[in-house]
């Protein structure tokens, strides 16, 4: 879909933040606040196993407002868009705020993790007899940690002759258990998702053009490219991007010569979305979503 030309005034935003909902999923409590202020916010996610974060800074907070913000255990949902059509762009949970005065102007800036409280405290304490499988310990593992599967690809079952066992950081048995398997784990808006490295996540490829939203030329890298777009919640990791655009930029210093050779990405390619940077300003300045993208290939991460 093509965004008018007057897209840039059309920019829309909605910040939900209440008491988290014990639920599987991340769901918005009915006794949350939106806030309808000026924000500014960063956010960085990816398809490694680290906490995707956000950086929200809410402008002209009143008091009433603070107060309620400084309550453990809230959750954040974020959404962006253009002309009504917005989604969400971050959900996590509070780890950090901090208050500041610049003459009558109060700003209130909140730092978030995605699950990130969750993934440092969850511990698991397993054994499992002859012919346990991989899957069964994935399954108790997922089960302690009280989420979902959002997406589950090319975890291929393994047995475990002699049995299993295991007591530590789930974090770290999720790592050890896809290791040699090629895929990738990450946790994205609550959800966890095992995915193929070489692989997007089988959604509808995001076409970026200029007419959609690309704003300049595609940066080649030895593996894939990096670009910017305007504001696009779809841009997530692990989604597949197609994109057209008439000139591809070549980088300059020492891998130029290297990306030369190896670059064959061009126009039309269609590439998996490694790392997403969304930045944004609800009254003036960015409203865009900065992308590194690789060639979907395995070992490509």
């Amino acid at each position: 879909m093509a965004l008018a030309e007057n897209s840039l005034f059309l920019r829309e935003h909605e910040l939900v933040i209440g008491p988290k909902v014990d639920s599987p999923t991340p769901i918005e409590p009915i006794n949350a606040l939106k806030f309808a202020n000026r924000l500014n916010f960063s956010i960085e996610k990816t398809t490694t196993p680290d906490p995707n974060k956000s950086k929200i800074t809410i402008y002209n907070i009143s008091q009433e407002s603070r107060s309620f913000l400084e309550q453990k255990d809230l959750i954040v949902f974020l959404k962006a868009g253009f002309n009504g059509d917005m989604s969400n762009i971050f959900v996590g949970e509070i780890l950090r705020r901090e208050s500041q005065r610049s003459g009558p102007e109060v700003t209130y800036t909140l730092e978030c993790g995605d699950t990130e409280r969750l993934l440092r405290s969850a511990i698991l304490n397993i054994g499992l007899g002859p012919n346990a499988t991989n899957l069964q310990v994935l399954n108790a593992a997922i089960s302690q940690m009280g989420i979902v599967v959002g997406t589950l690809k090319g975890f291929e079952t393994i047995v475990y002759k002699n049995g299993f066992s295991f007591f530590g950081q789930i974090k770290d048995l999720l790592t050890e258990l896809t290791k040699n398997l090629d895929v990738e784990w990450n946790i994205q808006d609550g959800e966890l998702r095992i995915l193929p490295k070489g692989e997007d996540d089988g959604d509808e490829a995001v076409l970026i053009t200029p007419e959609t939203g690309l704003i300049g030329f595609p940066t080649k890298t030895i593996d894939g490219i990096k670009f910017t777009s305007l504001m696009n919640p779809r841009l997530r990791p692990g989604r597949a991007v197609k994109i057209e655009s008439r000139q591809f930029q070549g980088q300059t210093g020492p891998t130029a010569s290297l990306l030369a050779s190896t670059s064959v990405i061009a126009s039309g390619d269609v590439v998996k979305v490694r790392k997403a940077t969304f930045k944004g300003d609800t009254y003036e300045g960015d409203w865009l979503v900065e992308v590194e993208a690789v060639i979907p290939r395995a070992g490509a991460i």
